[in-house]
């Protein structure tokens, strides 16, 4: 009977942890988290960051990005896409993208 209990318990902690990475709260980020709109104005792939609205921003390695409502890839993103984005301040120059979708339009009351 132990043993069964011990298997359920695992497998009640190995449901909750994927549902917590998948969800994204396992993201626990020591730096200030803020969420933006704007338009790609230039793509940097050497450099793997984005300027946007005149920002330079880099993008997380394992940023989630979305395109079109479908996932995406930081590779698939274009000039002049408009975009809803999260990132973080590591510094007052250095900004990273944690997460970005691409949207038809941008709000008229935005946060740039």
């Amino acid at each position: 009977m132990n043993t069964k209990h011990n298997l359920i318990g695992r497998m009640v902690l190995g449901v909750t942890l994927s549902l917590c990475l998948y969800s994204g709260l396992a993201h626990a980020s020591p730096y200030p988290v803020e969420e933006a709109y704007g338009v790609i104005h230039e793509i940097d792939t050497g450099r793997q960051a984005l300027t946007i609205n005149g920002l330079t921003y880099r993008v997380a390695l394992d940023a989630r990005v979305e395109i079109d409502g479908s996932f995406g890839a930081y590779s698939m993103l274009r000039e002049g896409q408009n975009v809803h984005f999260f990132w973080e301040r590591h510094s007052p120059q250095r900004r990273q993208i944690i997460e970005l979708r691409t949207v038809d339009e941008i709000p008229a009351d935005a946060i740039f």
